[in-house]
């Protein structure tokens, strides 16, 4: 199964570690389906995440290292062609 998750979700699921968007990520994590990703959702996070970063150095960080391993997920953006 394809999930097409908004910026939304991913941004939400980094941010809050009790969130239902994090249970979409853990779950992806765990293969439980595939997230497909567009080019636009990809930039829309990781605007938000250096918004978060020069606001908040070390918080910010710590999102960045949590959106490099969720990007280890099995994960197709639509410039893959998948």
């Amino acid at each position: 199964m394809r999930v097409f998750p908004d910026s939304n979700v991913l941004v939400e699921g980094l941010f809050a570690p009790w969130s239902n968007a994090r249970a979409i990520l853990i779950l992806a994590r765990a293969r439980a389906f595939r997230l497909v990703l567009s080019p636009y959702v990809e930039v829309e996070v990781e605007r938000a995440l250096f918004k978060k970063l020069a606001s908040d150095p070390v918080e910010g960080s710590r999102l960045i290292d949590d959106y490099a391993l969720a990007l280890q997920c099995d994960w197709h953006s639509f410039r893959s062609g998948a």
